[in-house]
């Protein structure tokens, strides 16, 4: 196979991973209450999600290697991590993640997947307390700047 079909190959096989899975009929029926029901949690979730993900955002902006866009109407920060992985001894996100877990006891999703090899995701969609745990546990690994 040609360089040029296996990049296209590996692209649709990302995004058939992104979009073939069906929402299970409970799921369904828990989606009509949820945009039909009471609203008023929605603004203090809302507010919650956005200030996890400005905190991580500064957490992560200040270690060594890594460089991180502000979280915007996500529940997860995308950081390039491609400076810390000489340091690691890694050559992509995958060996970055495989590092970080056995290291740190952190898990991550490598950013293959969603289109980087730069790249690795994390969620804020926990509590403060497991996510300074992380944060605190990955910055011990890789320094501040």
């Amino acid at each position: 196979m040609r360089p040029a079909r296996r990049r296209s190959s590996r692209r649709c096989a990302i995004l058939q991973s992104h979009t073939t899975s069906g929402t299970p009929t409970f799921v369904q029926h828990a989606l009509v209450e949820a945009l039909t029901g009471d609203q008023s949690h929605v603004e203090v979730m809302r507010k919650a999600f956005e200030e996890r993900g400005e905190h991580m955002w500064k957490r992560l902006s200040a270690m060594r290697g890594v460089s991180c866009v502000r979280p915007s109407g996500a529940f997860y920060c995308f950081p390039n991590v491609s400076q810390t992985y000489g340091p690691l001894g890694v050559k992509n996100s995958g060996e970055f993640c495989d590092a970080v877990l056995e290291k740190a006891n952190v898990a991550l999703v490598p950013g293959d997947a969603f289109g980087s090899e730069a790249h690795v995701r994390l969620s804020f969609a926990n509590g403060m307390d497991y996510i300074n745990k992380g944060l605190d546990r990955l910055e011990r690994l890789l320094g501040k700047k």
